[in-house]
This record gives structure tokens, sequence and C-alpha cells, in this order.
């Protein structure tokens, strides 16, 4: 819900390689790892724990994962969805 809003909300301002790789990320490592956690039980500390347990891929995919840590910052009454 929240996630798939957000992402969409997304799409119009970034590239469609930027769109894609932020898609890619958030059903290959994001949803795995946080599964259906409610935002607003999402720690910045676990979003810290997230990004230091992606070692294997590149400096620009996890940079990629800002938007993620900004996101999960803000308290929302919802659930990462699939």
């Amino acid at each position: 819900m929240y996630a798939t809003a957000w992402l969409e909300r997304k799409r119009a301002t970034l590239a469609r390689s930027t769109y894609g790789d932020y898609r890619s990320i958030w059903k290959k490592y994001v949803l795995p790892y946080f599964g259906n956690m409610p935002l607003c039980r999402v720690t910045r500390l676990d979003v810290e724990e997230f990004l230091g347990s992606l070692p294997e891929i590149s400096m620009k995919r996890k940079n990629n994962h800002g938007p993620a840590e900004v996101s999960f910052q803000r308290c929302k009454p919802a659930r990462i969805d699939r």
C-alpha cells in the first residue's frame, strides 16, 4: 500500500532506469528483509542494519536505498506491501 503508492508517486519524477532500479531493490532486498513489518515499527537502526547487510551490491545501488530510509523515518500506520 504505502510502498506501492510512494513508488508510483516517484515514477513521474524519476528516469525510467532509476524507477526500475528502485522497483527491483524493493522486490529483491527491502521486502524480503522487512516483510510485512508496519512502517511505524521500522527504526533508523533497522534501516542501517538492513543497508549493512547488503555488502555484495554496488555503492550506486546501495545509495538508491536512500529513499527507503527517508520513507521509513515517517511513521505511517501502514504495512510495506508486495
